[in-house]
């Protein structure tokens, strides 16, 4: 009977009702079950308290600026609301024995946010009062008044969307720190690693990777990717899994080059996406640089092209265990592109 969000800052308000409809009992139009006209909805300790207070909610509530902000508010929600159509019969006919359910929105001042506690001895109620119409097994139509009251306690209102959810968004979602080098033993972590922790969240100029030696083990890049916990220690997030689909480096000799792809993925032209073909991989969504990234940084050898290099280092969920650096870098720096990812 009532939806809400955000600790109830940011709520909407709507009814239900469900009807159960006789043997025999059908019709052609879901909307004309209960036609907008007749379907009154008011709020008082009384009736004839209640009269004010009047409107019609699939007239005057559903329509205009007021229905596209409920049609955006229940497609925000839609993780956590119930889906049902709103001022029309979920289902287009009703057979023998069947229901009828009929959602509409109401006033946002239909009651307070405080509802009173289930110990009052007076509590105001929601006042329905609509017509209700059908065909009989022989094809008559048949008109049925229907009034309705229902008082508005704390225990009669279902709340939906009170847990916290994370915004869509990869800063909200993981974090992603990055290591340059190797240790031998947990003494030497602060010594012999260059480190930068979580990379989503600092500023887009940040500090590049970079260290003075080079040998096998000091350019060793080790990128760990970890869950927020906001999100994954909640009970809905308990079978979700992180998976890295895509994930791309560029290492650069060239400062010059560097500056221009940084241009480029700023402006969002560095990489492209699309959707994943289910009949050659599991992945939903892939990554892949763009032909003008790679016009600058190759992923393979090519003649003319110095200064920086782009690698694949996962595909597909996939390692890229078989290609190698086609250069021997001596001092470099290393520009992370976040990894595509998918949440289950």
């Amino acid at each position: 009977m009532g939806s809400d969000t955000d600790h109830i800052k940011n709520s909407s308000k709507f009814a239900a009702v469900q009807i159960i409809v006789p043997a025999g009992f059908t019709s052609n139009d879901r909307q004309n079950f209960i036609p907008h006209s007749s379907l009154q909805a008011s709020f008082g300790f009384t009736k004839y308290d209640a009269a004010p207070t009047a409107v019609y909610p699939c007239l005057e509530t559903y329509v205009g600026a007021q229905k596209d902000k409920v049609d955006t508010f229940l497609q925000e929600h839609a993780w956590c609301l119930i889906e049902e159509p709103m001022c029309q019969a979920k289902d287009p006919a009703v057979v023998a024995g069947g229901i009828i359910d009929f959602s509409f929105p109401l006033e946002d001042g239909v009651w307070d946010q405080d509802l009173a506690a289930s110990d009052q001895f007076f509590y105001k109620s929601l006042f329905l009062s609509f017509m209700l119409i059908l065909k009989d097994s022989n094809g008559y139509v048949q008109i049925a008044s229907v009034q309705t009251q229902t008082e508005i306690r704390s225990d009669d209102v279902q709340y939906l969307c009170r847990q916290e959810t994370v915004v869509a968004n990869v800063h909200d979602i993981l974090s992603v720190d990055v290591f340059l080098g190797l240790v031998g033993d947990e003494t030497q972590f602060n010594q012999s690693l260059v480190q930068n922790f979580d990379i989503t969240r600092k500023a887009a100029d940040m500090p590049y990777i970079s260290r003075e030696i080079s040998s096998k083990e000091s350019n060793v890049l080790s990128i760990v990717v970890k869950g927020d916990d906001r999100l994954f220690s909640q009970d809905f997030a308990k079978d979700y899994s992180l998976v890295v689909e895509d994930m791309i480096t560029i290492h650069f000799l060239d400062t010059d080059k560097k500056s221009l792809v940084q241009s480029m993925i700023d402006a969002g032209t560095a990489f492209t996406t699309e959707r994943g073909d289910a009949s050659r991989s599991e992945s939903l969504m892939r990554m892949f640089p763009s032909q003008a990234l790679l016009g600058i940084c190759p992923i393979m050898a090519t003649a003319g092209q110095f200064g920086c290099v782009t690698r694949k280092e996962i595909t597909a969920r996939k390692l890229e265990f078989e290609r190698g650096g086609i250069v021997n870098f001596a001092h470099y720096e290393v520009n992370l592109s976040l990894p595509h990812l998918c949440i289950y």
